[in-house]
């Protein structure tokens, strides 16, 4: 009996460890609904999904499943630094969970030069506006 009890703690010591470690380097995308979202493409409404890393306060992941450009699909906003930036290192993994690698979270911001279009970046006390010339996006915050 002491010995399966002893056995049995190792295993979920070591299944904590696993969790904790995976957690570290690749942090899982959950639904944030601390911002209403608008997304408008060349003058029609699109879907968007806000997500937000677990363990990164004031950063989060906006999702735009119907853009035509793979590369206008995910959009990461910091709200501290006043960063909206196209993330690098965004995944989708194991049954389509979404996860980000921490050691990259941060990507290309928007008003960069390296951007191939001219973007438009507003911070306000409530939320952020972005757009160039066929996307515009403004999160704004929920109440």
């Amino acid at each position: 009996m002491k010995r399966t009890i002893k056995r049995l703690a190792i295993i979920t010591a070591l299944l904590a460890l696993i969790a904790c470690v995976c957690l570290l380097f690749a942090q899982p995308l959950v639904s944030s609904r601390a911002y209403t979202v608008t997304a408008i493409l060349d003058g029609a409404p699109i879907r968007a999904e806000l997500l937000r890393p677990p363990f990164i306060p004031g950063t989060y992941y906006l999702h735009l499943p119907d853009a035509p450009l793979q590369r206008y699909s995910w959009f990461g906003i910091t709200f501290s630094r006043q960063w909206v930036f196209s993330p690098i290192a965004l995944y989708t993994g194991w049954h389509s969970f979404a996860y980000i690698h921490t050691d990259q979270a941060n990507g290309v911001l928007l008003t960069d030069g390296k951007m191939e279009d001219h973007w438009s970046v507003t911070f306000t006390p409530y939320g952020v506006q972005f757009s160039n010339a066929s996307l515009s996006v403004s999160l704004s915050k929920s109440k």
